[in-house]
């Protein structure tokens, strides 16, 4: 009887530069590879791993179970068309040779003409030759990367879109590259194409702030009256609206948008000459967001995701304007001076509200915000109330619910409260544990283990090369690369540690919170209500959020939601939501007034 022998194949294929050789053709090759080998004298099994990501880490789900399948001892021989389908980091592919060693998995690569067996301590060159090739591998990852981002650079200059939702106004359209742009390798390039029924609600939108004094807010709910509607909501807001409104995708380049883009900070290195501003094309920007550790080392800025001006791209782009020069800088300068005249919203009453943002509309599921309103003998007298912020937007064309007279609703809420402290007190351990949510999935979500694990990963990575050092069986060239991967490792660790440090510190700050509120609650079962309300407002807010759930407005009752375990009241309660007394088995207990 033959002797059983399983292999795995491992086929990857980057979704990203797609090219290269397909999955089922590297399985293919190795395949025939495996039964030429192994098929006469083994009972030979094999098992197919695939993966379609970048190979700049083995942090591959198909790559992962291998890996498991070899520590288990359910695989003897990988097989792979060539090394770099492992990956292209050095490190991890010298490792991952480490881990084969140690569990006497021998190893083929198919177009590298590599046989590695374990066992062989003999087999030098085979290991030299993995250890080139895994540089090789990294230096050709390097060169992909660096191949991209001239491409992206090379088509940012040129004006080209690069992908993504187009601006509205716009759609996207793919064309081939016959000519158009020769210094990148692109087979096709993406332009913007104007769409007619919506590039009608942009010049309308110029045309109105630009003649009339109008806010963000004003103009969307008339685009809204209109009919017009964005892309991906339900209504234009004045988030939306302020963004088209200072986009430079719609602006006829002229050359006095050139003076602009210079007098607000844009560098001259990273903007077209001025003698390219024709007047006709339009203009796009590129390279505006930060991302990965520069975004999280950019702490001081107001938007940390975002470059400064002097940093962004500016191209003529091909498409043409549709917003005339002129027409353009007066909107931008309107804005510019409105700025300073902004009001600011009345929030006095916040300080008098305990219930505050708590509230929810019943008819449209919006939020409901307060506002002040003036006396209408003393203006200088206001009276907090709640409004469904739709029905501010939209001017009650989206929702009607009436206005609710804040003072009283809060002074009710207290009063239902302590009505319902027996209850409460009943479940007051399950409020306590579920009294801090952010804490909870926090923890859920804690990524101190992640960061562990990594720093064992670092140090296994450490290990391994001093261990192929210590062979003395590397040239000069080769050990002073494993002594820079080295010092990266040790760098890596390093900022792990600060990481960790800092998860430590925010977890021992929701620790100390917990504990306040803690005892606060177990404060409030002593108190009457005029002791309740001498409490300073941070602590009667912490206490209700505690306690409620949320708080909902209909148009007719104020529907109270408490945080309850189902075993505060057994049975079927539904019949029974509508009485004062009634309380619910659905993690929330229901009251109208």
């Amino acid at each position: 009887m033959k002797q059983k022998l399983v292999a795995a194949i491992y086929a990857r294929k980057s979704v990203i530069l797609k090219k290269g050789d397909t999955l089922n053709i590297q399985e293919d090759k190795c395949r025939e590879n495996l039964k030429l080998r192994y098929k006469y004298d083994y009972d030979l099994t094999i098992k197919c791993f695939t993966d379609e990501k970048t190979g700049k880490d083995m942090d591959r789900e198909e790559m992962q179970s291998m890996i498991e399948q070899i520590k288990e001892g359910k695989v003897q021989v990988v097989c792979a068309y060539k090394l770099d389908r492992f990956g292209r980091n050095a490190i991890e592919l010298v490792n991952f040779i480490e881990l084969l060693k140690k569990y006497n998995v021998k190893l083929h690569c198919v177009d590298d003409q590599i046989n590695y067996d374990p066992t062989d301590d003999n087999d030098v060159m085979t290991k030299l030759m993995i250890v080139l090739l895994s540089v090789l591998a990294e230096m050709e990852r390097n060169n992909i990367r660096q191949r991209v981002i001239v491409t992206v650079y090379s088509l940012a200059r040129k004006g080209f879109w690069l992908g993504g939702t187009a601006p509205y106004g716009f759609v996207s359209v793919r064309v081939p590259n016959e000519g158009i742009i020769d210094d990148v390798g692109a087979k096709s390039i993406c332009i913007l194409n104007p769409y007619a029924e919506e590039i009608q609600v942009v010049k309308y939108m110029y045309a109105t702030y630009k003649d009339e004094d109008v806010s963000y807010s004003e103009l969307a709910n008339r685009c809204n009256d209109l009919g017009y509607e964005p892309r991906f909501a339900s209504m234009f807001d004045q988030h939306t609206i302020q963004g088209m409104l200072m986009n430079l995708v719609y602006v006829k380049a002229a050359p006095q948008i050139y003076d602009w883009l210079i007098s607000k900070g844009y560098s001259v290195e990273n903007i077209p000459a001025r003698d390219k501003f024709d007047g006709k094309h339009a203009l796009l920007t590129y390279g505006k967001t930060l991302r990965g550790e520069e975004a999280d080392n950019n702490i001081e800025a107001e938007n940390k995701n975002r470059k400064d001006v002097k940093d962004w791209i500016v191209a003529i782009a091909p498409h043409e304007g549709v917003i005339e020069a002129n027409d353009w800088l007066v909107v931008q300068n309107k804005i510019e001076r409105n700025k300073g005249s902004k009001s600011k919203k009345n929030t006095k009453h916040n300080n008098v509200l305990i219930t505050s943002d708590m509230f929810r509309c019943g008819c449209c599921g919006g939020v409901i915000s307060s506002f002040n309103r003036k006396s209408r003998t003393d203006d200088n007298v206001l009276y907090p109330h709640y409004r469904c912020e739709n029905k501010r937007k939209r001017r009650g064309k989206l929702c009607d619910v009436d206005n609710l007279p804040a003072t009283d609703v809060d002074e009710k809420i207290i009063d239902l409260i302590f009505e319902k402290r027996d209850e409460i007190a009943s479940s007051v351990e399950y409020i306590k544990r579920n009294l801090m949510p952010a804490r909870k999935e926090y923890v859920k979500k804690n990524i101190i283990p992640k960061l562990e694990k990594e720093i064992k990963v670092q140090l296994k990575k450490i290990d391994g090369f001093l261990e192929n050092m210590s062979s003395g069986k590397l040239n000069d060239n080769v050990l002073e690369m494993v002594n820079n991967k080295i010092e990266e490792c040790n760098v890596k660790i390093k900022e792990l540690e600060e990481r960790i440090a800092e998860e430590d510190n925010k977890m021992l700050s929701m620790d100390k919170n917990h504990q306040n509120l803690d005892l606060l609650i177990d404060k409030f079962f002593s108190l009457d209500k005029t002791d309740f309300m001498k409490l300073p407002m941070k602590d009667k807010r912490n206490l209700v959020r505690l306690l409620i759930k949320e708080v909902v407005w209909d148009g007719e009752n104020v529907h109270v939601y408490f945080k309850t375990p189902d075993s505060v009241c057994g049975g079927d309660t539904t019949d029974s939501l509508s009485i004062n007394t009634a309380l619910t088995n659905v993690d929330m207990v229901k009251q109208h007034f």
